[in-house]
């Protein structure tokens, strides 16, 4: 190292090539004779560390003093600026500063030759200042979807966004270590490992991402063969990634290249399986498409870069690091866009499921719940009363009138026993089937269930009926059990023997379960045990 200072500038590569060696040592000279330097002001040396084993830094004064700085990765560690940089200060001295050389064995990057600078003490600390705010407000912006995605996975457990939140994660930890935040919560963290850390957190993003997309596109938008070339590419990705890892010092120079170079086959297949779910009306595909764009702009850039056929310096690192944040937030839309859409198509579905239910549960002539709905009751609860009615003669109204005129019965029925329930909320009217009613209702005694009950057969009696049909005269006969906690298949029992029993007394009025049998009763008990064996 110090026989390559020894050598003359003359002595320098300073073609368009001088970076591309592969040597153990590379030295970088500057010439500051011509440059305007500020004077009486502090300066620092500032450059982006990457990675590298050693460096010696070289200070030439105009009256020929010197001064040699020792850089190990440690200072670069302690000095880190919120920039991708570290900063050295340049030694005072009262002549002028004429030329810096800067000798790094073994560097990781190019950028490291060639992002080297001097800045004013006073402008690094001030921009050093405005970058960690900056910093950490966009580590909480990266936050903000790994806290939202855990809030809507508890309503919807839909596996991309557990690839969003992976995602999230690791770009939150490449903006941490690429602009040197990582050395304040962890001060001794090697150099060579926060570079791994870069390329390694950046590498995890972009495969959840990845995943993300697959998992977050509709069904059928991507074809089993797009899939697989996705994969294959994304395999690419990491087999570099761990191969740089390994810090071979065959591949070291083309190594940065190399692991940019990996990403080119992803981004090509990634967004032509894009434009074609576009085109078959993706509607995630859109959002999806936005997230990569900026990033798909900037691996060209990047390469170039790698390569050495362009220099931009840190404004590349900003460049990925918004396109990133970009990344996170349209795919933070695109999340919140599905959730919105799931969420709709779950609520249509539970609507027509409660539609269907409804219509299961309800009779399609009277708009009274239907047999079905009864036997769902199970069992009557406590102070609750069974009305079971039958219209008298009807079989003889559908005879005589015909089956519209019948059908009009039943639902004028239907309108009376509504009607007739509406001051009870806990009351269920039902149509058995045929012309055979029931009611459910809140009763607190025999002699209350008797009037209720007593009531709707006088008021179904006592009705008229509208409409353009004539109508005959309207009786029905009414059986009724007090509850105590029967078995609705009981309690149905009950109420329906009494129906019968008050028929076999003359029809049109009302008999309990509870009531003695008067001698002219007469049930017959094969007709009774047909119709309880049916329900």
């Amino acid at each position: 190292m110090q026989s390559a200072l020894e050598l003359s500038q003359d002595g320098l590569d300073c073609g368009d090539g001088r970076f591309d060696t592969d040597s153990q040592f590379v030295r970088v000279s500057s010439d500051l004779r011509h440059a305007f330097l500020p004077a009486g002001d502090a300066l620092d040396w500032e450059t982006n560390p990457t990675s590298f084993d050693a460096m010696l830094l070289r200070f030439t004064y105009a009256d020929g003093s010197e001064a040699l700085i020792d850089v190990d990765p440690q200072m670069a560690a302690r000095n880190w600026r919120a920039n991708t940089r570290f900063a050295v200060p340049v030694p005072h001295a009262k002549a002028m500063l004429i030329s810096i050389d800067a000798m790094i064995e073994r560097p990781r990057a190019l950028t490291t030759m060639t992002t080297a600078r001097l800045v004013e003490h006073r402008v690094a600390a001030h921009t050093h200042f405005l970058r960690v705010g900056l910093t950490m407000l966009v580590g909480g912006m990266l936050l903000v979807p790994i806290f939202y995605n855990m809030w809507f996975y508890r309503a919807l457990s839909a596996r991309f966004m557990l690839w969003h939140s992976a995602m999230s994660a690791m770009m939150l930890l490449y903006v941490a270590s690429n602009s040197g935040l990582v050395f304040e919560i962890m001060p001794n963290l090697p150099l060579h490992l926060r570079f791994q850390l870069n390329s390694l957190s950046m590498t995890l993003a972009i495969i959840c991402a990845v995943g993300f997309t697959v998992d977050h596109l509709e069904s059928g938008m991507v074809s089993s063969r797009w899939q697989r070339a996705i994969l294959a590419a994304v395999s690419l990705v990491f087999i570099v990634q761990v191969v740089t890892l390994f810090d071979i010092e065959a591949i070291r120079p083309a190594s940065r290249p190399l692991y940019i170079a990996s990403f080119v086959p992803l981004g090509i297949t990634l967004m032509g399986a894009l434009v074609l779910a576009a085109r078959r009306r993706s509607r995630a595909a859109v959002f999806v498409t936005i997230a990569f764009s900026a990033l798909a702009l900037l691996l060209p850039v990047a390469l170039l870069e790698a390569l050495g056929f362009i220099h931009i310096g840190a404004v590349l690192d900003d460049l990925v690091t918004a396109a990133l944040v970009l990344m996170v937030l349209a795919t933070s839309a695109a999340v919140g866009d599905r959730f919105m859409v799931i969420r709709t198509r779950l609520d249509r579905a539970r609507n027509r499921v409660a539609q269907l239910s409804v219509m299961a549960n309800t009779d399609g002539l009277t708009g009274l719940a239907n047999r079905r709905s009864f036997g769902n009751v199970q069992r009557l609860h406590r102070s609750h009363g069974l009305i079971v009615l039958d219209i008298d003669r009807f079989k003889r109204i559908n005879d005589s009138f015909g089956h519209p005129v019948g059908d009009a019965v039943l639902c004028h029925v239907a309108r009376i026993m509504r009607e007739a329930l509406e001051d009870q909320p806990k009351a269920t009217a039902f149509r058995l089937g045929g012309e055979e009613f029931a009611a459910i209702i809140p009763v607190s005694s025999e002699e209350e269930l008797r009037q209720r009950a007593e009531g709707l057969r006088a008021s179904i009696a006592a009705g008229k009926t509208s409409g353009p049909m004539e109508m005959p005269n309207i009786t029905v006969s009414i059986g009724a059990v007090l509850s105590d906690g029967l078995p609705l298949a009981e309690a149905y029992s009950l109420a329906d023997a009494a129906m019968y029993r008050a028929k076999s007394c003359g029809r049109n009025q009302t008999v309990l379960a509870s009531d003695e049998i008067r001698p002219e009763e007469r049930i017959d008990p094969l007709d009774l045990a047909d119709r309880n064996m049916r329900f």
